[in-house]
């Protein structure tokens, strides 16, 4: 089990430092005003990714460091927001629809999460900004909290977080994926066995189902740190990916260290969350952690 541990972190290290490295020769290929040629621009951003030196850089007249623990903090709930409900409407959906199988409400309630997670977060997002623009009447997080009602300042930290679950099948994955392996589980013999004589199946099932929903999340990942910008461009969320696609498109200096450090901060978090899953999954099943027969 350690040796399964230390080698996914070992993986994930290095993924991370090349992740770094291509980023940092990236932005060298960016001519900057001065003198500096692409060798010593390259070699400015890697000795600032080994070394992390942003103590003393500032960012909109605020210390780097603040500014990306700011920003990335707004992103990381509104990750955090998305995953909660995809977890809790995509699980309790399918296995739900696994458990009763003639109920027309739920398949009726199931086809709808499969239609609205057919459309592209971008399309989801414009819709999702539209209702709430005639709920609010100011396009949302530019609205102050005191003009708006409950209802519309509720909607306006809702929607993101919905569109971000919902949008480019993330919702419909896990309902599927968990509708699934219910199926497959309450088919087993021993479950079969429980259930003729009278015994709740919820422990062995909840048990059964925790290394699919992990999986699944974990192959979303990707999606959900790209889907926030999306949604945060969308939306207005003052959040990292929106703070670089504003340094991106505004004339003048581009802030590049600032730049360095988001992205790698956005690759870090997709490994870590990578290696937490699959480590995760070790931990729930222990045919994963039995040790192989001797040859």
């Amino acid at each position: 089990m350690a040796a399964k541990i230390l080698s996914r972190l070992g993986y994930a290290l290095l993924l991370w430092i090349g992740a770094g490295v291509v980023v940092s020769m990236a932005l060298a290929l960016v001519p900057e005003p001065g003198e500096a040629s692409f060798w010593q621009r390259a070699g400015t951003n890697l000795t600032t990714f080994f070394t992390f030196d942003y103590a003393g850089r500032r960012s909109e007249n605020f210390p780097l460091m603040e500014v990306l623990l700011n920003r990335s903090a707004l992103s990381f709930t509104l990750i955090g927001g998305a995953l909660v409900i995809a977890l809790v409407l995509g699980v309790s959906t399918g296995v739900l629809a696994a458990l009763n199988p003639q109920n027309r409400l739920l398949a009726a309630w199931a086809g709808l999460l499969h239609t609205l997670s057919a459309m592209p977060v971008l399309v989801f997002g414009i819709l999702a900004l539209l209702i709430i623009t005639r709920l609010g009447g100011a396009p949302p997080l530019r609205l102050a909290l005191e003009t708006a009602g409950p209802g519309a300042a509720l909607m306006i930290y809702l929607m993101p977080m919905l569109t971000l679950a919902v949008g480019d099948s993330l919702l419909a994955d896990v309902a599927r994926a968990l509708r699934t392996e219910t199926t497959r589980v309450l088919e087993q013999d021993y479950i079969r066995a429980a259930r003729a004589r009278n015994v709740s199946v919820r422990r062995h099932l909840a048990r059964a189902l925790v290394p699919v929903t992990i999986s699944t999340f974990a192959g979303k990942t990707a999606y959900l740190i790209g889907g926030v910008v999306v949604v945060e461009y969308v939306f207005g969320w003052p959040g990292l990916a929106f703070q670089v696609l504003e340094i991106l498109t505004t004339d003048g200096p581009k802030d590049y260290p600032f730049i360095l450090a988001a992205t790698t901060l956005f690759v870090g978090l997709t490994l870590l969350l990578n290696l937490v899953s699959d480590l995760a999954v070790v931990a729930s099943d222990p045919r994963l952690r039995a040790a192989p027969a001797p040859a």
